[in-house]
């Protein structure tokens, strides 16, 4: 994103410290001399803290001097996997340059993705899996709710919501792809309050693990506040 950070995720190859390699990792843009080709794994990201939202407020005294503007992580595990998703921003709900949560960007990624829906003798049935969502963590707190894969129509439908803050995601009606195991869909639905303020978006995510976990996104355009993410297991 223009005038901001970003992040990527994929596989770690930083093995100092907590981190170790090959696992899902994320890296940052801004990170000294190497940017985002220096992935840690989140597993050792989450080292000293406690979930299920693993949040991460740079600069901490643990960490080198280099980590000190790595930004504001809040992530969470799907499953019991190695299979992650969350949000990344440079402030969170601080105040900087008058706005928060600059450069927000939500993610997913997870090792043991499937690469079809035929394993687990469940096509045919139909699976419920408790699902969190992570939109503007400190402000809203945690998203929770129940997903449904239809592996007879191949259609994951579901939402998360904190009732609290009063907000919701529905994912309205995403295509699970046999042969791919992928989700995709273009119906999702935020609300506030019970108003829709975002209709239309995409929503992107896969199974892993022999269709234990999920995890995706829900993308309403380029730097929206209602971009979230969201993860689960199979109940």
């Amino acid at each position: 994103m223009s005038g901001y950070e970003y992040i990527q995720v994929g596989v770690s190859n930083v093995p100092f410290g907590p981190h170790s390699w090959n696992n899902a990792g994320i890296g940052i843009s801004n990170f000294p001399l190497l940017g985002t080709s220096a992935k840690v794994d989140f597993e050792g990201l989450t080292d000293g803290l406690t979930g299920p939202i693993y949040h991460l407020d740079f600069p901490i005294t643990e960490a080198p001097e280099t980590h000190d503007e790595l930004g504001i992580f809040s992530f969470a595990q799907a499953g019991d996997g190695d299979v992650w998703f969350g949000e990344w921003s440079e402030n969170g709900e601080t105040v900087v340059d008058g706005t928060t949560y600059n450069g927000r960007q939500v993610y997913y990624h997870g090792d043991d993705a499937d690469s079809n829906v035929t394993t687990n003798n469940l096509l045919g049935s139909v699976v419920d899996y408790n699902v969190t969502g992570i939109n503007k963590y400190t402000e809203n707190g945690v998203m929770q709710g129940t997903f449904t894969a239809d592996f007879g129509t191949l259609e994951l439908t579901g939402y998360v919501q904190n009732t609290t803050s009063n907000i919701k995601l529905d994912i309205g009606t995403a295509d699970i792809g046999l042969n791919t195991a992928a989700v995709s869909g273009n119906g999702a639905v935020f609300s506030v309050s019970g108003v829709d303020v975002a209709t239309g978006g995409t929503v992107n995510g896969h199974f892993f693990n022999n269709q234990d976990a999920l995890a995706g996104i829900a993308n309403f355009g380029a730097g929206s506040d209602y971009n979230t993410a969201f993860g689960g297991q199979a109940q």
